[in-house]
């Protein structure tokens, strides 16, 4: 039972993470598709965004476990390998799946910017803020232990 509900624990946290990167990756595609005087996105075009999302939040999570704290040098290297992994996927499927087809060159770079600052972003709140937190619980802790 115990590892089901470990188990369960990891789908919540991936599909979490997972359902952030496909809206935004399905919010850049709106706007791109509106500023070229289109009106829709193929269902099979959210879908790969889907599980490439998936597949992005799951190698996050195997990166990053919840239940282990990691030393700075694993941190580092576990940073640099989500980040590859990430701007892999991401990129790679954009062009292998046509994506963004048709944007000017300026605004592939506008995209690249947005990728590159949303996966600081999810890394700051996944690495930074929830350390945060888990260091005031414990504190908290601390205190009530000792009263």
């Amino acid at each position: 039972m115990r590892e089901f509900l470990k188990f369960y624990r990891w789908g919540i946290d991936v599909k979490l993470h997972m359902s952030i990167y496909t809206i935004a990756l399905l919010f850049f595609a709106c706007i791109i598709q509106l500023l070229l005087g289109g009106d829709s996105i193929k269902i099979i075009t959210i879908f790969e965004m889907v599980v490439v999302s998936f597949i992005v939040a799951a190698i996050e999570r195997a990166c990053f476990p919840m239940d282990r704290d990691l030393n700075r040098a694993q941190e580092i290297n576990r940073t640099i390998i989500w980040g590859i992994c990430s701007n892999l996927l991401f990129i790679g499927s954009a062009i292998i799946f046509k994506w963004f087809v048709g944007i000017p060159m300026w605004a592939n770079v506008v995209l690249l910017i947005i990728l590159e600052g949303g996966l600081v972003a999810m890394w700051f709140a996944m690495r930074i803020v929830l350390r945060l937190d888990t260091n005031q619980l414990n504190k908290g802790l601390h205190k009530f232990q000792n009263k």
